[in-house]
Protein backbone atom coordinates (compact mmCIF):
# COMPACT_ATOMS: atom_id res chain seq x y z
CA UNK A 1 0.00 0.00 0.00
CA UNK A 2 1.10 3.53 -1.09
CA UNK A 3 1.14 7.11 1.07
CA UNK A 4 -2.29 7.99 1.57
CA UNK A 5 -3.30 11.16 0.67
CA UNK A 6 -5.50 13.99 0.40
CA UNK A 7 -7.13 15.79 -2.09
CA UNK A 8 -6.11 15.90 -5.88
CA UNK A 9 -2.55 18.08 -4.74
CA UNK A 10 -1.58 14.61 -2.85
CA UNK A 11 -0.71 16.14 0.14
CA UNK A 12 0.57 13.34 2.65
CA UNK A 13 -1.28 12.77 5.45
CA UNK A 14 0.87 13.14 9.14
CA UNK A 15 0.20 12.53 12.47
CA UNK A 16 0.45 13.33 16.20
CA UNK A 17 0.61 10.32 18.53
CA UNK A 18 -0.57 10.92 21.88
CA UNK A 19 -0.57 8.39 24.58
CA UNK A 20 1.63 6.67 22.45
CA UNK A 21 2.64 3.14 24.67
CA UNK A 22 5.02 0.92 22.76
CA UNK A 23 3.47 2.13 19.29
CA UNK A 24 1.07 -0.67 17.91
CA UNK A 25 -1.18 1.55 16.72
CA UNK A 26 0.73 3.81 15.23
CA UNK A 27 2.75 0.84 13.51
CA UNK A 28 -0.54 0.06 11.98
CA UNK A 29 -1.15 3.60 10.45
CA UNK A 30 2.34 3.70 10.00
CA UNK A 31 2.09 0.69 7.84
CA UNK A 32 -1.30 2.65 5.87
CA UNK A 33 0.83 5.42 5.05
CA UNK A 34 0.69 7.62 7.43
CA UNK A 35 3.53 9.32 8.69
CA UNK A 36 3.82 9.85 12.48
CA UNK A 37 5.51 13.01 13.23
CA UNK A 38 5.83 13.05 16.67
CA UNK A 39 5.14 10.52 19.71
CA UNK A 40 4.50 12.06 22.84
CA UNK A 41 4.35 9.07 25.76
CA UNK A 42 4.84 10.05 29.66
CA UNK A 43 5.77 6.04 30.93
CA UNK A 44 9.70 6.04 31.05
CA UNK A 45 9.51 2.28 29.91
CA UNK A 46 6.98 2.74 26.84
CA UNK A 47 9.82 5.43 25.81
CA UNK A 48 12.36 3.16 25.76
CA UNK A 49 10.79 0.76 23.78
CA UNK A 50 10.08 3.17 21.02
CA UNK A 51 13.84 4.20 21.53
CA UNK A 52 14.80 0.54 20.91
CA UNK A 53 12.30 -0.24 18.32
CA UNK A 54 13.70 2.74 15.93
CA UNK A 55 11.67 5.63 16.89
CA UNK A 56 13.90 9.04 17.20
CA UNK A 57 11.10 11.44 17.80
CA UNK A 58 9.81 10.89 20.68
CA UNK A 59 8.75 12.97 23.52
CA UNK A 60 8.73 11.82 27.13
CA UNK A 61 6.30 14.33 28.60
CA UNK A 62 2.90 14.78 30.09
CA UNK A 63 0.58 16.70 27.91
CA UNK A 64 -0.96 18.64 30.38
CA UNK A 65 2.08 20.52 31.14
CA UNK A 66 1.68 23.18 28.87
CA UNK A 67 5.24 24.84 29.34
CA UNK A 68 6.53 21.62 27.47
CA UNK A 69 3.64 20.72 25.02
CA UNK A 70 2.92 23.52 23.00
CA UNK A 71 1.54 23.14 19.29
CA UNK A 72 4.79 25.84 18.45
CA UNK A 73 6.91 23.43 19.83
CA UNK A 74 5.29 20.05 18.14
CA UNK A 75 4.87 21.82 14.92
CA UNK A 76 8.49 22.42 14.36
Amino acid sequence: MGPVTRGKVGIPLTAISLFSGAGGLDLGFERAGFKIRLFIENDPNAVATLRANGVDNVWQADISDESLVTPRRILR
